[in-house]
């Protein structure tokens, strides 16, 4: 009779947590997981921006960006608490959370320094989208455009913040994003 009660107490457990949201500890663990996956994280996460419906965070080694209706204004370095639980999708072959669960999205009582992570121009890539990044290269004032090794980036400026003026070698910090209509990474100025 034991053995039997362990079983169906083993087997409940597994169907609590197959029905419940996944828990992660990463943006790249959550990364990876199906569309319309729930999902928890377990780790804090810091603000880089917020701009309409749209909140970009990060976990420090990677990003992401919230979207949907955000009822609190965050500031850049912002801690969320652990325990943000929403849906995962992928829009523009980068993954979103939508569908915040009530009362998870919650602001701690503390705040974080965030440095860029810098990369090099031949290492922006689709798991580079979102990050809050440090990008060197020949910055054209004309175009927006910033290029090194053959690839460019389009410098944009989402968050108006102060863009470079000038052409020529220069450094820059944002966030970066793949727009797909135009099949271009952009970097939003922070």
């Amino acid at each position: 009779m034991k053995k039997k009660i362990i079983l169906v107490l083993s087997t409940l457990a597994l169907l609590v947590q197959f029905v419940g949201a996944v828990k992660v500890s990463s943006i790249a663990e959550y990364a990876v997981l199906a569309d319309e996956t729930e999902v928890t994280f377990t780790c804090r996460l810091a603000v880089l921006a917020q701009k309409g419906m749209k909140l970009f965070v990060s976990d420090g080694q990677r990003g992401a960006v919230i979207y949907g209706k955000i009822d609190q204004t965050f500031e850049f370095g912002d801690l969320l608490e652990s325990g943000l639980t929403a849906k995962k999708i992928t829009f523009d072959y980068a993954p979103e959370m939508v569908q915040v669960k009530a009362n998870t999205l919650k602001k701690a009582n503390s705040s974080v320094n965030i440095k860029p992570v810098r990369i090099a121009m031949s290492d922006v890539s689709m798991d580079k989208v979102y990050c809050y990044t440090r990008l060197m290269g020949h910055y054209d004032a004309t175009t927006s455009m910033l290029s090194a090794g053959g690839q460019q980036v389009l410098v944009y400026n989402h968050f108006n913040k102060e863009m470079p003026k000038e052409t020529g070698k220069t450094t820059v910090d944002g966030i970066l994003i793949y727009y797909k209509r135009k099949n271009l990474m952009e970097l939003y100025v922070m």
